[in-house]
């Protein structure tokens, strides 16, 4: 973001509850973006088996701009815009999922947002590049 002349603001360990996780300020605009941001460990199947991309129904009133899926070690990213979401919101799908680490099972309602409604992203040598998959 600082390459494209935006810096951060607040404190990123302060939470922003129903709002957005980051906030960013263009410095000659005052361009305002802001980003939800999650980490799934299924990063890989999102990408290479799954055909859609499941965004928790809590997040369906996001103020964020962009939703952000990272993978677990940070080098690759999907980003969904908030019309998108807007869009699919109303036909939420149910989902059972698995905590693995408590043996536990629960069933989830998910936005279900279309991978080709998503641009994916990879860092390779410091330079996020997008994908086409």
């Amino acid at each position: 973001m600082a390459k494209k002349g935006y810096s951060i603001v607040g404190d990123v360990n302060e939470e922003n509850y129903k709002k957005y996780d980051l906030l960013f300020r263009h410095n000659v605009s005052y361009l305002e973006i802001s980003f939800e941001n999650e980490t799934r460990e299924v990063f890989d199947k999102i990408k290479n088996v799954f055909s859609t991309i499941h965004i928790p129904i809590r997040k369906q009133n996001t103020q964020a701009d962009y939703y952000v899926v990272w993978n677990p070690s940070m080098t690759e990213m999907i980003l969904i815009d908030r019309d998108t979401i807007m869009e699919y919101r109303e036909a939420p799908v149910e989902v059972n999922c698995k905590e693995s680490h408590v043996n536990y099972e629960y069933t989830e309602k998910f936005i279900d947002v279309p991978k080709s409604k998503a641009t994916f992203f990879k860092e390779e040598y410091g330079i996020w590049k997008k994908q086409n998959l």
